[in-house]
C-alpha cells in the first residue's frame, strides 16, 4: 500500500512538473512570435555572449553557480566593470547587430531633443517603427537640477542627450507583458522598470540574489543580459 502511495505521489509530481514545462514553453512561443524571428535570433546571440561574459569572470564550475558568484560580485562592487574581462569586439558586433535587426531602438530610448526653458531642462524622445516613414514623440519631460542658474547648461544638455532609458512601450518589453500573467517575478519587474527606468547593476544584483530567483529561465536570463551587459 506504501509503495502504491509512493508511486502515485511520484507520477503527480512528474504530470505537474510536465505541466509547468509546457506552460513555459508556450510563453517563450509567444514572446518570440511577438518580438519577431530576427529579433529573436539576435537576442539569443546576446545571451550566450553574456553567459560566456559571466563564465570568463567567475571560478563556478556550472552557469548557475556563475550566475550566483557576477550577481554577488556586483552587488558588492558598484560600477566596477571595469576590473572584469569584456570581449569588447564580440560586444560591440552584437550591438551592431541589434541595431540593424531594429532590437535595439526597441528596448532603448535617448533623448531626440533637448532644451532649457523656465528653470528646466526639457527633454523630447522620437521613435521611429519599421513600418513608418516619419518619427513621433513618444516620452517628454523635464530635468530639474538644484540650483541649475549656477551650473554650466550646455553641458548638462550634452551630457543628458548621452543617458539612455528603457523604453517601456517597445516590442521587446511589451513582448514580456504580453507573457507576465501569474509570474510574480515577471509583473514585478515590468512594474519597476515602468516606474523608474533603468537601475544600477549593483540595484539589479541585489534584488535578483535576495530573491534566488532561477537562473536557467528563458525569460530571467533575458532579463539579466539586457540589465547588466548591453
Amino acid at each position: 500500500m506504501n509503495k502504491l502511495i509512493i508511486f502515485i505521489a511520484a507520477l503527480m509530481l512528474f504530470s505537474s512538473c510536465v505541466n509547468k514545462d509546457k506552460v513555459e514553453q508556450e510563453r517563450i512561443k509567444e514572446f518570440e512570435a511577438f518580438l519577431g524571428k530576427e529579433k529573436v535570433e539576435v537576442l539569443d546571440k546576446a545571451v550566450i555572449e553574456f553567459e560566456k561574459f559571466i563564465l570568463d569572470n567567475t571560478v563556478a564550475e556550472d552557469l548557475d553557480s556563475a550566475y550566483v558568484e557576477i550577481l554577488r560580485y556586483l552587488r558588492d562592487n558598484p560600477n566596477s566593470y571595469d576590473s572584469l574581462v569584456i570581449d569588447w569586439e564580440t560586444y560591440d558586433k552584437t550591438v551592431e547587430q541589434m541595431k540593424a535587426v531594429g532590437l535595439w531602438k526597441e528596448i532603448w530610448i535617448k533623448p531626440s531633443k533637448m532644451y532649457f526653458e523656465n528653470g528646466e531642462i526639457k527633454y523630447e524622445c522620437e521613435y521611429k517603427s519599421d513600418t513608418s516613414s516619419q518619427s513621433e514623440i513618444v516620452q517628454s519631460g523635464s530635468i530639474i537640477y538644484p540650483d541649475i542658474e549656477n551650473l554650466d547648461i550646455d553641458s548638462l544638455i550634452s551630457e543628458s542627450k548621452e543617458v539612455r532609458d528603457f523604453y517601456y512601450y517597445g516590442e521587446y518589453f511589451q513582448a514580456l507583458e504580453k507573457v507576465k500573467e501569474n509570474d510574480t517575478t515577471l509583473i514585478n519587474y515590468l512594474e519597476n522598470v515602468q516606474a523608474v527606468g533603468t537601475s544600477s547593476s549593483h540595484m539589479i544584483a541585489h534584488a535578483f540574489l535576495y530573491y534566488k530567483l532561477d537562473y536557467t529561465s528563458y525569460f530571467i536570463r533575458r532579463i539579466l543580459a539586457i540589465e547588466l551587459y548591453y
